[in-house]
């Protein structure tokens, strides 16, 4: 099967981009193509981390305002600290950018444990997702964000006792957060759980 991009076009050229395409694919199980338009916001990759406070016994998640999920009626998410990664890094450098700027904590011996498409039907977004253990010693920095981009994070510790509750109950609605619950709840062995 193949596709082939007829036509592209930038239509937003801001913080985030949006591109119009027309696009050529082949159907399944058939010799038939189709032509239509798509359109794609350009995101590119961005990393998370599931971190697991071995102290607290607890996950750190971070509180931000959403405008996005605001219009949806949850403005104030509860989340895994994530960022997208800048033009000149590696993932695991912006990880860990990510995690001093938002937490203040910093974590060596990263996992990458999952890469997903957050939304493949828009956007060509790819979160690569990582694991991490810390304690207090890792505290490095204030945390809550950076002030030039008006960022007012929260930081947030769910015991992990709590994690099933919190995905069946709706009270995290973000899915990369869930993604790393279940994965925490069905794949590592912590202590205490």
């Amino acid at each position: 099967m193949k596709f082939e991009v007829k036509n592209r076009k930038l239509l937003i050229n801001e913080y985030f981009k949006v591109e119009k395409v027309k696009v050529a694919f082949d159907y399944h199980n058939s010799a038939r193509t189709a032509e239509a338009e798509r359109f794609n916001l350009i995101r590119g990759v961005a990393v998370s981390a599931l971190l697991y406070h071995k102290e607290k016994d607890a996950v750190l998640l971070v509180k931000q305002f959403r405008y996005s999920t605001a219009e949806a009626g949850y403005p104030w998410l509860m989340e895994l600290p994530a960022g997208l990664t800048d033009d000149d890094e590696m993932p695991d450098q912006a990880i860990e950018r990510e995690l001093i700027e938002e937490t203040g904590y910093h974590v060596t011996g990263l996992k990458e444990i999952q890469r997903f498409f957050v939304a493949p039907g828009c956007t060509d977004e790819e979160i690569i997702l990582y694991y991490g253990e810390i304690s207090e010693a890792d505290k490095v920095a204030p945390g809550g964000g950076l002030a030039i981009e008006h960022e007012d994070i929260d930081i947030i510790f769910l015991p992990v006792a709590e994690l099933a509750d919190y995905i069946t109950t709706g009270k995290i609605r973000d899915s990369k957060s869930i993604i790393g619950f279940y994965w925490l709840i069905n794949y590592k062995n912590i202590p205490g759980k």
